[in-house]
Parts: structure tokens; C-alpha cells; sequence
């Protein structure tokens, strides 16, 4: 049912991730830095050419597009047609057509035999499923054995959320106990379920190494990226400018491994 929804919800959605990564808003600025950290992660592993990478959650393609220009042979996979749809007329816009192979697929039961991968990356994925464990287990199972993956999960430790108390990990023992309660009196339907239903899910970064290394991928590197301003009950608090030059700063410092700053990025992304 989840499953359903969200594929309802990304496929009325997916003419905008056509441009997301082009535009100049906040929003676009951290989801293009979070792609370009990610490739360079990838970069770094000096794949050479023919390699084969599964691009898992591709909407659009540019994730797809990007692998496939440097010389790598991609299967791009996605729950949501359209999103496919998209990928392929990107992939043949930019002359990567014989590169990129679109697959309709689930992530938790990946339609492709073990360890044919060199390379698997899933950006913005885990956040938005039910079942993140089964997730990362086909990952690795696909995976070759010396191979890499490249993922990333929302930060439950995110700048953005100090002020939010609906999401300030501060606060998430007590929402847990008011959860449990409502749930108790059968308080907890209707509108506000189907809302939380699609909302995504947000996971401390040793936590989700812990998951990752459960199926024996070893981290190599980390980082988080991205701090978009603080929100107040779902509110902005700073104007988009003075939003943007602040997450430059602050990234900066993330960077530097500034402490506390270097975990409080928006993503967590993960070689």
C-alpha cells in the first residue's frame, strides 16, 4: 500500500526532477552537491571503461546519465515508469543511449543475478522505504565481490531540524512516547496517518553504518551534505539568500571537519 502510494506521489512528480538539478533554489543546490559528492566518491574508485553500475532510484537519469559518461555501463532502475521513461530520452538526448539499460524494479528484490556490479548507487532512496534492511542486503547481493557502493539516508542529526519539534532528534523520545499513546487510544488515523504514511524516515549516521555493515559492506569514506535552513513547525526562518550563503558556510566548515557541523549535513552519504 505504502509501496503504491509513493510511486503515485513520484510519478505526479516526475516532470519536475527533469529540472531539479538545473535550478537555483536551495532545494536544487543541495540535491546537485549531493549528486556531485556522490560522483565523486565514484570517481575516485578509477572504474575503467565497461564496467558495469546499477543506478538504484534513478528518476530522471542524470544520476544514470552522469555514471554512463564516464565510460561505465548502467542499469537504471526505478519503481515509477515514467521516471524510466525520462531516463532513456535523457540517455538518447546526450548520445548515452547504448550505455543505459532502463529496468522496472524494486530495490528490496532487485531483478538481476548476485554479484554483477561493480558499482551500485542509491541517492535519496532509504529515507522513503519501509524496509531499508532488505534494501541494502540486494544491494550487497548484486554487488561483486571487491565491487563498491555508493548510498545515501537522511540525517536524523540535520541542521534544519534544531528548531523543528516535529523532527529535532532532541525531541524524538518524546514523540515516540505521544506516538505510542495515540496509537493506544486509536487516536492515530485518517488524514494524519496518510501524511506520516509517505513521509520519510531519518537515521543517525552510526546507526545507518551499523545496517550497512550488518550485510557486510565496510565503510570507506562518509560525509553529510546539505544544510538547508532551520524550519519551525514546517516554516522557514531565514529568506532563500541569506538560506543559501549559510548552507555554503556551513558546508564549509562540514568540510573541515568541524565538529558537530560535519554531521549536521541533510544527507548522509556513504562509499
Amino acid at each position: 500500500m505504502r509501496q503504491r502510494r509513493l510511486d503515485q506521489y513520484f510519478e505526479s512528480q516526475a516532470e519536475k526532477w527533469k529540472d531539479v538539478y538545473e535550478s537555483e533554489d536551495l532545494r536544487s543546490i543541495v540535491l546537485r552537491g549531493r549528486m556531485e559528492r556522490a560522483l565523486g566518491l565514484t570517481r575516485q574508485l578509477q572504474l575503467t571503461a565497461g564496467r558495469r553500475a546499477l543506478d538504484v532510484g534513478c528518476g530522471a537519469g542524470v544520476m544514470a546519465t552522469e555514471l554512463a559518461s564516464q565510460g561505465l555501463r548502467v542499469a537504471a532502475v526505478d519503481t515509477v515508469p515514467r521516471m524510466l521513461q525520462l531516463t532513456q530520452e535523457r540517455a538518447t538526448r546526450l548520445g548515452l543511449e547504448g550505455s543505459i539499460c532502463v529496468t522496472l524494479g524494486d530495490v528490496r528484490e532487485l531483478p538481476f543475478a548476485s554479484q554483477t556490479f561493480d558499482l551500485v548507487v542509491a541517492l535519496g532512496v532509504i529515507s522513503w522505504l519501509d524496509s531499508p534492511l532488505s534494501a541494502v542486503t540486494e544491494m550487497a547481493r548484486v554487488c561483486r565481490p571487491g565491487g563498491h557502493a555508493v548510498v545515501t539516508c537522511g540525517n536524523l542529526l540535520r541542521f534544519e531540524s534544531l528548531l523543528n519539534p516535529r523532527h529535532t532528534a532532541l525531541l524524538a523520545p518524546l514523540r515516540h512516547k505521544v506516538k505510542e499513546k495515540l496509537r493506544a487510544k486509536n487516536l492515530e488515523a485518517g488524514k494524519g496517518t496518510a501524511r506520516s504514511s509517505l513521509s520519510r524516515r531519518w537515521y543517525r549516521p552510526r546507526a545507518f553504518d551499523s545496517m550497512l555493515s550488518s550485510v557486510r559492506l565496510a565503510k570507506v569514506a562518509s560525509c553529510t551534505y546539505g544544510f538547508r535552513a532551520p524550519r519551525f513547525f514546517g516554516r522557514p526562518v531565514l529568506p532563500e539568500r541569506l538560506a543559501t550563503r549559510l548552507h555554503y558556510r556551513l558546508q564549509a566548515l562540514a568540510d573541515a571537519e568541524v565538529p558537530l557541523v560535519r554531521t549536521g549535513g541533510f544527507s548522509y552519504v556513504v562509499l
